[in-house]
């Protein structure tokens, strides 16, 4: 999810000079935003690296074509999404990497005569590796299956627990656990995730709650209501996350079948996390009897003996409808020039594609980017796209008004 800040200007030739230089009103910068799923500090020394390969690969593609890239990559982590949200909306950054669900807040208002919005776009959607324990479930049919109902969800977090479980004697690695879940098998990559909600295991011995000794689904859903209500669950500190509130609010409402009163009591007295990584540790710990966030924020950006912890200590109780995938978006105010989105798309994808730049795109679990064939296709990809994301957003968007009337 990214975009930029001044308006592209067109190139200018001169006598002296055969290149084109691709100038801009304003400041000489490409700010890109990226969102603090994690300790922003970290963050941004994980992923600062993106500014010069971003622009070397931006240069090496107009010196292709005889022109000159003159503008500097810069990176900075927002304070949340809705802040790198609003920066594209006002046109005070030219790129974002954003959620679904905090894109559809800030797009603007639809433009006549497509599926498309004034405010912001779509550069690219990502990917990501398909989680194993969902790909068996559903038969290898995992992008088919977006809402799930309460059996789905109890079996799918029992047989995750099964496939996770620490057991005595385990010699454990972070990356051997990793393969545990997520699946290296690129036909298996899926366009979107889910919300998998975790708690903690001394907490949940204590209520004795044991997914493995329900019965049936009916057992599983009166057990985790009555859990639910009577103790203080947790929730993103962006209320528009979609992995972190928005969708975990929405698996209480469409699997559990809990009514909005209920909801809104179980938000009134939720706990706060302050991103994926306070989650997983704070949940290990006891701290937060729960957590919440993709598959698996246990593993996400914890040391060794921490992500130890955290799957030693903890389990999920369930799982959500399936979530689009979140992507790079930009500001049509502040970026306009259909070349450089042209070629913002291809630098994304190449740079994605080489092995050495992981590190970076491994912060959001993005294994690759899908965006338009030609730049001739980019309309049409972006109001399909954007056609999508408007009818699978109307949950979360009732959700959202909700949270709205309740602060």
């Amino acid at each position: 999810m990214k975009k930029l800040l001044a308006i592209i200007g067109t190139a200018s030739l001169t006598a002296t000079m055969s290149a084109t230089i691709v100038s801009c009103k304003g400041p000489d910068e490409l700010k890109i935003v990226f969102i603090p799923s994690k300790n922003s500090v970290g963050l941004l020394e994980t992923v600062r690296p993106i500014e010069n390969k971003l622009q070397a690969e931006l240069e090496q593609r107009y010196q292709k074509n005889q022109q000159q890239f003159k503008k500097k990559v810069k990176v900075s982590v927002s304070t949340s999404p809705e802040a790198a949200g609003q920066a594209l909306e006002a046109g005070k950054a030219h790129i974002a990497f954003l959620p679904v669900g905090t894109y559809n807040t800030y797009k603007g208002k639809p433009i006549d005569g497509s599926n498309s919005f004034d405010k912001v776009g779509v550069l690219l959607q990502s990917s990501r590796a398909g989680v194993n324990t969902e790909i068996k479930y559903f038969e290898n049919n995992h992008n088919q299956k977006a809402e799930i109902n309460s059996k789905d969800s109890w079996e799918v977090a029992k047989q995750y627990n099964q496939d996770m479980a620490v057991k005595s004697g385990d010699t454990f690695s972070r990356e051997k656990w990793r393969k545990k879940y997520q699946s290296e098998d690129k036909t298996q990559d899926a366009s979107y995730y889910r919300s998998y909600i975790f708690a903690n295991n001394e907490f949940l011995k204590s209520k004795e709650y044991d997914l493995n000794n329900f019965k049936n689904e009916t057992e599983y859903v009166e057990a985790t209501k009555e859990l639910l209500l009577n103790n203080d669950f947790t929730l993103a500190k962006s209320r528009t996350s979609s992995a972190g509130s928005l969708y975990p609010l929405i698996w209480m409402k469409s699997t559990l079948g809990m009514s909005n009163d209920e909801i809104q009591k179980v938000f009134k007295n939720s706990k706060t996390q302050n991103d994926y990584l306070d989650a997983a540790l704070k949940t290990s710990t006891n701290a937060l009897q729960f957590g919440t966030g993709f598959a698996d924020i246990r593993y996400d950006n914890l040391t060794e003996e921490q992500s130890e912890q955290a799957f030693s200590k903890t389990q999920v109780i369930g799982i959500s409808n399936a979530i689009i995938n979140d992507g790079i978006m930009y500001s049509k105010k502040a970026l306009n020039d259909q070349e450089l989105i042209y070629n913002l798309r291809e630098s994304f994808k190449t740079l994605i594609s080489k092995s050495e730049n992981s590190k970076i795109f491994d912060v959001y679990n993005h294994t690759g980017y899908v965006g338009p064939q030609s730049q001739e296709a980019s309309k049409e990809w972006e109001n399909t796209l954007d056609k999508n994301i408007t009818e699978t957003q109307k949950q979360a968007e009732d959700m959202a008004d909700l949270i709205k009337s309740w602060i």
